[in-house]
């Protein structure tokens, strides 16, 4: 079921009868999100977008991740969720967007690690995930949808079998509570980091969220360098590798992500060149890749 914004308010009951301003908020490429100010206070209302089950999102679990997420300190307050319409209803935080130009900042990249390291060190999310397993079920779900994919699929499909054994050749990291997901419009500045949407959050491999950080703020390697002494406290051979590999699923990730939307989103947003910058993102990485990183025996 789709709900419309007066459905929504409606079904919270401390606002039920009370008068209410909204104004849409942008940024968002999968659902709506509004500002909601009721009694003097303001509120994040999410209308969710169609079929969103075939990007792999739980909304319940997104919920659960979002409570955790916001005892740790993270996250806006959750005030409402309904499951039946999936809509999350959270605090508004008074806060500034800060541009990629200036989140890259050491100050500033060393300000997202502590709001990263805090949700790393959370207590357990509901469900565990890969970025390997979530790429997968975009091709089947593509292929089931017909969505052009401009990309070989098994050139693809044979190079990220490869970098999952390049980087899990000896064992899987232990996993920890990830937001998967940490584009820039997900950061908001209220003096300290927060973190918004939870959609993707699971327990996976902190060096995802890393990656995933740097591939959408395009963090030089220099940047990197900060990112990974704010984080490991260090910034070695290999985790160096290690995080420049998960660029490259980062960047497959985000594109496939796009060709699914294309068949699934009802926004007015056009998807197909989306996909097709993050395909040529990873192949520009892809291509200026040290060769030892790609070696498993290395």
């Amino acid at each position: 079921m789709h709900a419309t914004l007066e459905q929504i308010i409606q079904r919270v009951p401390e606002w039920r009868g009370k008068p209410y301003e909204a104004s849409l908020l942008g940024g968002g490429l999968t659902n709506q999100n509004y500002r909601v100010e009721v009694d003097g206070a303001f509120y994040v209302v999410r209308i969710c977008g169609h079929d969103t089950e075939l990007l792999g999102i739980n909304r319940r679990h997104e919920y659960e991740c979002n409570l955790i997420a916001a005892e740790a300190g993270v996250a806006p307050r959750v005030v409402a969720f309904f499951p039946d319409l999936g809509s999350l209803v959270t605090q508004y935080v008074d806060s500034v967007k800060r541009p990629a130009s200036e989140i890259g900042t050491r100050e500033n990249i060393e300000r997202v690690v502590r709001s990263v390291r805090a949700l790393h060190g959370a207590r357990t999310f509901p469900s565990q995930w890969s970025p390997f397993r979530m790429i997968e079920g975009y091709a089947q779900t593509a292929s089931r949808l017909g969505c052009p994919i401009p990309y070989d699929g098994e050139v693809l499909s044979a190079d990220l079998r490869h970098i999952e054994q390049v980087l899990y050749r000896d064992a899987a990291p232990q996993a920890v509570p990830c937001h998967n997901d940490l584009l820039n419009d997900n950061f908001l500045d209220d003096g300290s980091m927060r973190i918004i949407d939870y959609e993707y959050a699971a327990m996976g491999d902190p060096y995802f969220d890393l990656a995933n950080f740097s591939s959408h703020h395009r963090l030089t390697d220099e940047q990197d360098v900060w990112l990974l002494e704010a984080y490991a406290r260090r910034a070695d051979a290999a985790d160096m590798r290690r995080l420049q590999l998960m660029k490259l699923v980062s960047d497959v990730r985000e594109a496939m992500w796009g060709v699914v939307q294309i068949r699934l989103s009802k926004l007015n947003f056009d998807y197909e060149p989306y996909a097709r910058e993050w395909f040529g993102r990873y192949q520009v990485k892809r291509a200026s890749m040290n060769r030892a990183w790609l070696r498993a025996n290395d």
